[in-house]
Parts: C-alpha cells; sequence; structure tokens
C-alpha cells in the first residue's frame, strides 16, 4: 500500500477512531507514531518501538552504527 491510498482509505472511517496494528493474531500496538524512515518509506509505529535498523527509523534520527537501540519516543500525556 502507499501513502495516497491510505489516506483514501481513512477518509472513509470514522475520524475520531483508535489505531491499532493487528499483529500475530491481536491488536498488540497503538499507532503513536507515523513518519518517513531513512529509506523512504512511511512507518507507523507505537511508543517505545526499537528499530534496530535504519530501514525503520524517521530521516532525522541517529542511524543504528550511531544508537543500535534507538526507540521511538514516549507519549507526554501531561
Amino acid at each position: 500500500m502507499i501513502v495516497s491510498e491510505l489516506i483514501e482509505k481513512l477518509k472513509q472511517m470514522n475520524q475520531e477512531a483508535e489505531i491499532r496494528h493487528l499483529w500475530d493474531g491481536e491488536l498488540y500496538t497503538s499507532i503513536d507514531h507515523v513518519y518517513m524512515g531513512k529509506t523512504g518509506i512511511c512507518v507507523t509505529a507505537g511508543e517505545g518501538q526499537v528499530a534496530y535498523s535504519d530501514d525503520g527509523r524517521p530521516i532525522d534520527a541517529p542511524s543504528a552504527k550511531e544508537d543500535r537501540y534507538w526507540k521511538t519516543p514516549k507519549k507526554d500525556y501531561t
């Protein structure tokens, strides 16, 4: 799927609905972040998720050589 296809599908949905990711048979991950990865792909992730390779990191994140265990930020609930 590409970003424009995703946008069209999201436009048809309840705009106040929570977004979750289905994997391994359950809805384990909330989608807390959406960003362009270093390799030019759109990435969705939950908070505190580790990206070991550059593929899953935002463009402005440190490289895998600079930070082996880079994580998506935690949400600020204050």
